[in-house]
């Protein structure tokens, strides 16, 4: 099931508007993908949420 999700994140105190989309499936291995437009490097582990 594809879900979408109008979010903010933060630039230092700045909110920017962004959209987050998400495919729940009820079976199959747990993990994390991340796609599209990406204009920072990503601090956190991606498998380690």
């Amino acid at each position: 099931m594809l879900a979408q999700v109008h979010s903010f994140v933060l630039s230092g105190i700045d909110p920017l508007a962004c959209e987050v989309e998400v495919d729940v499936a009820e079976a199959g291995l747990p993990k994390t993908t991340i796609v599209g437009k990406t204009h920072f490097p990503l601090a956190s582990p991606r498998n380690g949420f």
